[in-house]
């Protein structure tokens, strides 16, 4: 199970710098094709006959190869930046629970145990102490929860 400390230090930019180079890629595959393009009409105003007709079908089926290329990188980004998204999100209601546990006077350790805080522990009396540890409890079932949907 992933830790607090190894949850709070995930860096997820390198899957943003992923999605950042696969629109280069994009755009150097939609120049290329902007190329085909004038080629073909170079071609078609300059020559005539089968020889014209097979360059330009050979274009053709390169632009069709460079498209589905093309198709290949957005669903890779779209992939890439659903995961990114839905982790940041999952990373962020970990961390929000575990902020809104430590104002409640509870702490939660680097595995994930909720505890009543040392500071609480020390300023109440006896009887609160069961129903603070039933409430840790509580909040360590949903923590882990939340955890194990996170990885």
């Amino acid at each position: 199970m992933v830790t607090k400390t190894e949850l709070y230090a995930l860096d997820l930019r390198p899957f943003t710098a992923a999605i950042e180079e696969l629109d280069g890629q994009l755009q150097a595959n939609q120049d290329k094709l902007d190329d085909i393009a004038h080629a073909k009409e170079t071609i078609a105003s300059g020559m005539q006959g089968q020889s014209a007709q097979a360059i330009i079908a050979k274009l053709d089926t390169l632009a069709q190869r460079i498209n589905a290329h093309m198709t290949m990188i957005q669903q890779t980004q779209a992939a890439l930046t659903t995961y990114r998204t839905n982790k940041q999100r999952l990373q962020r209601d970990v961390i929000d629970y575990v902020d809104e546990a430590e104002l409640d006077a509870f702490c939660v350790n680097n595995n994930w145990i909720v505890t009543p805080s040392n500071t609480f522990l020390a300023a109440v009396s006896p009887a609160y102490l069961v129903a603070k540890f039933i409430d840790a409890s509580g909040r360590q079932m949903i923590l882990s929860m939340l955890v194990s949907t996170f990885e």
